[in-house]
């Protein structure tokens, strides 16, 4: 009885080191938003300003399909990156503002 004991308070003590470990640091709060300005794809956002509004920090916003024809603001936003995918471009029409924000990539 005494084993199966210390296999308890073991298992317990690794439940509650992984539980806490998970609350200081958070895996998969980094979103990554498809933004098809062509209107295509239903379950894209059709605008890049529309996908940025959704956004916290370390999020992407990948641009499948364009031009985009927009002016974009990005504000208080740290970590965002803006781009097409691997290999593509993204075709932009319009203006790019950032104020208040730290760490974006384009």
């Amino acid at each position: 009885m005494e084993n199966h004991t210390g296999v308890l308070h073991s298992s317990l003590r690794l439940a509650v080191a992984l539980t806490l470990t998970l609350f200081v640091f958070p895996i998969g709060l980094h979103a990554q938003f498809t933004v098809d300005c062509s209107g295509n794809d239903p379950f894209a956002y059709p605008s890049i300003n529309s996908a940025l509004q959704n956004a916290g920090p370390g999020s992407s916003a990948i641009v499948e399909a364009g031009p985009c024809t927009e002016d974009i603001y990005v504000e208080g936003l740290n970590g965002l990156s803006l781009g097409a995918l691997w290999g593509n471009t993204m075709d932009l029409h319009g203006l790019i503002s950032i104020s208040d924000s730290q760490t974006v990539y384009l």
